[in-house]
C-alpha cells in the first residue's frame, strides 16, 4: 500500500526523456574520449620510457582490461547447489495473526537449495497473471554467475472459480506461486504481508535477505545483490533486526478516503502524533529471521489493516527495531530511472536507483532491466556500484546535467 499518487510519462515526455538522454550520452562519450586520449598518450610515453621491457609491456596492456566483462570474471565464484528440501509443505501449527492453524491452499519448496542470497516476494492479486508475466520475462530472474536467487508471487484467495483454477494451473506451471487460506482484500493486506514474513521463516529461511515489493514495479536486483553485501555482517543483521527501506516519517494518519483509519483502529491521541516511521512498501528488505520476529509479534500486537504502516511500522516498534534507510536508491518517478538506467556507464559517475513503478508494462521492464544487467557486468560508475567516498564533486558534473534536464522537464509538462 502507498499513499503517494503515481503520475506516468506521456508519450510526448517519454521522446523529451529520449533526447535528453541523447545528449547526457553524447556528453559523456566526449568526456569518456578525452579521458581515454589522455590515457593513450601517457601509455606511449611509458612504452617509450619502457623501450623493450616485455614484463613492463605486460603491466601495461593489463590496465586496459579495467571496465570490461573482465570485471565480472571477479565476482564469480563457484556456488555448489546443496539440496535443502522442506518436507512438510502443509504443516497444522501455523499461525497467521489470529488464524490458527493457517493453511495454504497452494506451496511449493521454492527454497529448495541451502545457498541463496535473495528471495524476492511479490504481493500480486489473483487476477494479475499479465503483471507476473512481465516480470517473469523480465527483472525477476536474473542471471549471475555464482550467484541463486529465487522468485515468490504471493497472493490470497478470490470468490471467483475460475481465477481460482486459472492461478493454480499457472502455480505449476512456474512453480513460483504461493497462495494463503484468506480473502485477497484491501482489508486483507496485513493478512498478506505477514503471510509473507512466515512463508520465508519457514520455507526459505536459509535466505540472506528478502525483498519485498508488489506486482507493478520494477527492481535492480542486480544492484540489490551488490548494495546488501555489506550488511551480512552488520549487528542489525546478525541480531535479527535488519529493516533495510526507503523510510516514511511522521505520515498523517488518514480518516477519510481510501485509507482512512477509523478511531477503534487508532485512537484519536495515538493518531494525533501521526503515524510511526515506517517503510514504503514498494521495496524493502529483511533477512528471514527478523520475517520471523515480525510474524510473531503479529500475534500479539494490536491488528491494523494498513499492512506498511503496521507491518513495518507499529510491529518494528514493538520490537524495538530502527529501520536503515534507503531512500537514496528509490524513486518515484518512472521517467527518472529510465533516464538514469540509460546513461549509466563505468567512467562518468551517474546516480542510478535499485527501484521505481513500472506501470506493469513489459517494454519499460525490460529495457531497465537489460541495463541493470549491462551495469553490473561492467561495473557502472554510480552510487550502487562504488563506494561513496571515491566520488568526487568533479565526478558529480555530468550527473548534475540530469537534475537540469529533469527540472526542465517537468516545468514543461
Amino acid at each position: 500500500m502507498n499513499l503517494c499518487k503515481l503520475r506516468f510519462p506521456t508519450t510526448k515526455q517519454l521522446y523529451k526523456l529520449v533526447i535528453a538522454a541523447c545528449i547526457i550520452i553524447a556528453i559523456s562519450v566526449l568526456l569518456q574520449n578525452s579521458e581515454e586520449m589522455a590515457d593513450n598518450d601517457a601509455m606511449n610515453q611509458l612504452r617509450a620510457a619502457a623501450g623493450e621491457n616485455q614484463q613492463f609491456n605486460l603491466q601495461l596492456n593489463q590496465l586496459k582490461l579495467k571496465h570490461t566483462d573482465n570485471w565480472l570474471k571477479d565476482i564469480q565464484h563457484e556456488v555448489v547447489e546443496i539440496p535443502h528440501p522442506h518436507e512438510n509443505l502443509h504443516p497444522d501449527n501455523l499461525t497467521l495473526i489470529d488464524i490458527h492453524p493457517f493453511t495454504m491452499e497452494i506451496n511449493q519448496d521454492i527454497c529448495n537449495i541451502s545457498n541463496i542470497a535473495l528471495v524476492t516476494i511479490i504481493h500480486t492479486a489473483v487476477q494479475n497473471d499479465d503483471a507476473r508475466r512481465v516480470i517473469r520475462d523480465t527483472w525477476g530472474n536474473p542471471t549471475m554467475p555464482g550467484v541463486n536467487t529465487r522468485l515468490v508471487f504471493l497472493t490470497g484467495r478470490s470468490e471467483d472459480p475460475d481465477k481460482e483454477a486459472a492461478l493454480k494451473t499457472e502455480a505449476y506451471q512456474f512453480g513460483d506461486i504461493v497462495q494463503g487460506d484468506f480473502m485477497d482484500t484491501y482489508h486483507n493486506l496485513s493478512y498478506k504481508n505477514i503471510f509473507g514474513k512466515l512463508w520465508v521463516s519457514e520455507f526459505c529461511e536459509q535466505a540472506e535477505f528478502v525483498v519485498k515489493t508488489d506486482d507493478d514495479m520494477f527492481i535492480d536486483l542486480y544492484a540489490t545483490y551488490n548494495v546488501t553485501r555489506q550488511y551480512l555482517k552488520h549487528p542489525k543483521y546478525l541480531q535479527d533486526e535488519f529493516i533495510l527501506c526507503p523510510k516514511w516519517y511522521g505520515m498523517t494518519v488518514l480518516r477519510e478516503g481510501k485509507w482512512a483509519a477509523s478511531y477503534e483502529d487508532i485512537s484519536k491521541e495515538e493518531g494525533d502524533k501521526g503515524y510511526p516511521t515506517y517503510c514504503t512498501g514498494w521495496i524493502y528488505i529483511v533477512n528471514p529471521g527478523t520475517a520471523g520476529r515480525i510474524s510473531e509479534v503479529a500475534q500479539t500486537t494490536k491488528f491494523f489493516w494498513i499492512d506498511d504502516a503496521w507491518v513495518t511500522g507499529y510491529l518494528p516498534k514493538a520490537l524495538g527495531i530502527e529501520h536503515i534507510d534507503l531512500i537514496e536508491f528509490f524513486v518515484m518517478e518512472l521517467e527518472r530511472i529510465i533516464l538514469s538506467k540509460s546513461v549509466q556507464n563505468p567512467e562518468i559517475y551517474h546516480r542510478d536507483y535499485l527501484a521505481a513503478p513500472n506501470a506493469r508494462n513489459f517494454e519499460i521492464s525490460y529495457a531497465l532491466h537489460k541495463y541493470a544487467e549491462w551495469c553490473y557486468r561492467h561495473n557502472c560508475y554510480n552510487n550502487m556500484y562504488r563506494s561513496k567516498d571515491n566520488i568526487s564533486d568533479t565526478d558529480q558534473i555530468a550527473d548534475l546535467l540530469l537534475d537540469k534536464y529533469k527540472l526542465e522537464f517537468k516545468s514543461e509538462s
